[in-house]
């Protein structure tokens, strides 16, 4: 199960050099060729900056989790993204070839489509998950590894959330953890097909990737406007802005969509 740890990084997002924000993606294997997976959002502002890319720290010594190779991978390359996605910019999943960047004496484990679950394992609403990232940046400085949430399943999995290939779970998620690949909890017995099978060794199985958060408007307030007139501060008036509640409830997209994204 700890061996997941070396599928998963924190995404640093640059552009022009500066580091603006973080995310969370891993590492996808598909016919042979190695992705790195994460959200649409996570790299859309590289279809207006050509200085865009990801720098990720990927470790290079099981025995020393204290020491990283740092590779930087261009979101842009002769004024084209160098990202796979969808035509409908809604999938908000995007693969990332790595063909051309520079791995040797990394270590890196890849989740493919051997990972699924069988066919006929019952996960119903309410079974547990997990769901593997940096949540708002926050990991072990040393050593960087990621965090693992608990999430439950929220609606059936079986059943496309308003007709698009996800599914909702529920569990306090942060922003950070977009990109965070959602694995159900290492067991050695599974239900599968109405019965319970049990294997030698535990294992997970890989459901989907990590993407958004569910907000509800509830309200509006009001912000006071101020300005500074005659050395006195003054209420010039006010902005309405709306008052959203975290539902905590989040996407779960299906691990269908990116093997199909990556065996093209």
């Amino acid at each position: 199960m700890n061996e997941i740890i070396f599928s998963i990084v924190m995404l640093f997002q640059v552009s022009n050099e500066n580091v603006f924000s973080t995310a969370t993606g891993f590492f996808y294997e598909s016919n042979g060729k190695k992705f790195l997976i994460t959200n649409r959002h996570v790299v859309n502002y590289s279809t207006t900056d050509s200085s865009a890319k990801l720098v990720v720290k990927i470790h290079t010594n099981k025995s020393d989790l204290s020491v990283f190779k740092t590779v930087e991978i261009p979101l842009v390359k002769d004024g084209t993204i160098t990202w796979l996605g969808y035509s409908n910019p809604e999938i908000d999943v995007i693969a990332i070839p790595l063909e051309n960047i520079d791995l040797t004496n990394t270590i890196i484990n890849t989740l493919s489509n051997k990972n699924f679950p069988p066919h006929g394992l019952e996960l119903e609403v309410g079974s547990e998950l997990l769901v593997i990232g940096y949540p708002r940046g926050f990991t072990d400085k040393i050593n960087q590894l990621p965090i693992a949430k608990n999430c439950i399943v929220s609606t059936p999995i079986e059943i496309p959330f308003d007709g698009k290939p996800y599914f909702l779970m529920d569990g306090n998620l942060f922003p950070g953890m977009s990109g965070s690949p959602v694995i159900t909890r290492a067991s050695s017995t599974h239900n599968i097909n109405g019965g319970i099978s049990i294997s030698s060794s535990t294992q997970f199985f890989f459901m989907g990737i990590h993407s958004a958060s569910f907000y509800k408007e509830i309200g509006m307030k009001e912000n006071p406007i101020y300005i500074l007139e005659n050395g006195e501060i003054k209420i010039k008036g006010f902005s309405n802005e709306p008052v959203k509640e975290n539902l905590s409830l989040q996407t779960c997209w299906y691990n269908g969509i990116i093997e199909e994204l990556t065996s093209q």
